[in-house]
C-alpha cells in the first residue's frame, strides 16, 4: 500500500534556469519522506523545463511536472498546482528560492502535534549578485507576513474555504494568506528560519 502524502510542494517555475537547480536540491534534500512536489513549468522558454525534467527523471518518487505550453502567471501556475495536489497539507516554494532540510518535516510536525489549518516559519533574504549576503527577514517590518512560501496550510481546509490565488496582479500572496489568517481556527508560527528569499532583480516584484 502506498504511503499517503504529508506534503505536497507547489513551486511555480518561470523563467529561472540560473537558480532551479538549488531550489530543486533543496526539495530534493527534504527529511520529511512523505513529500510531493509539484513542479509547474509556467511556458519556460528558457532550460527550465529541461531542468525539471531531469529532477523527474531521478526522482520520479518525489518529483511530478506539469507542463503549460504558454504562459499564464504565477497565481494560475498555484492554483493549477492545488488542483493536483494530494498531500494533507500544502506548501510554496518559487523556483529561484531554497529551503533548509527539515523545513517541512518541521511545519509538518508542528501542524499535526498542535491541529492547525497552516503553520509558518521565519525567512532569511538574501541578494542573487551576493551570494553571501543573507541576513534575517523581518516578516512584520514593512508588512504583516503576507508570504505564502514560509508555510504549509491543511488541504482539505483549502479546499473547503476555496481558496485560490487571484490572476494577473502583483503581491497575489496577499488576499490568500489574509484569508487564511481570518478563518484558521489554529495556527502557529515556528521561530526557526528555514526559507531563503532571493532578492531578484528579473523577479515579478
Amino acid at each position: 500500500m502506498p504511503t499517503s502524502i504529508a506534503v505536497s510542494v507547489i513551486v511555480p517555475i518561470y523563467q529561472v534556469e540560473q537558480w532551479l537547480k538549488d531550489s530543486l536540491q533543496s526539495l530534493v534534500q527534504q527529511t520529511l519522506p512523505q513529500l510531493e512536489v509539484l513542479l509547474i513549468n509556467d511556458g519556460s522558454t528558457d532550460r527550465s523545463k529541461e531542468i525539471a525534467q531531469q529532477f523527474c527523471q531521478h526522482y520520479p518518487e518525489r518529483f511530478k511536472l506539469i507542463d503549460l505550453p504558454e504562459n499564464r502567471g504565477v497565481s494560475n501556475a498555484r492554483n493549477i498546482g492545488l488542483a493536483h495536489a494530494t498531500g494533507e497539507y500544502v506548501g510554496f516554494v518559487d523556483g529561484d528560492d531554497f529551503v533548509e532540510s527539515e523545513m517541512f518535516e518541521q511545519l509538518y510536525r508542528a501542524a499535526k502535534q498542535l491541529d492547525c489549518d497552516w503553520v509558518g516559519c521565519q525567512m532569511c533574504q538574501f541578494d542573487t549578485l551576493l551570494p553571501d549576503s543573507s541576513e534575517p527577514f523581518d516578516l512584520y517590518e514593512h508588512y504583516d507576513d503576507t508570504y505564502i512560501t514560509n508555510k504549509i496550510f491543511k488541504r482539505c481546509w483549502i479546499e473547503t474555504l476555496q481558496l485560490r490565488f487571484y490572476s494577473n496582479v502583483i503581491f497575489e500572496d496577499e488576499p490568500f494568506v489574509y484569508l487564511a489568517r481570518f478563518y484558521a481556527r489554529q495556527s502557529a508560527q515556528l521561530h526557526q528560519r528555514f526559507y531563503h528569499y532571493r532578492m531578484n532583480p528579473e523577479g515579478a516584484c
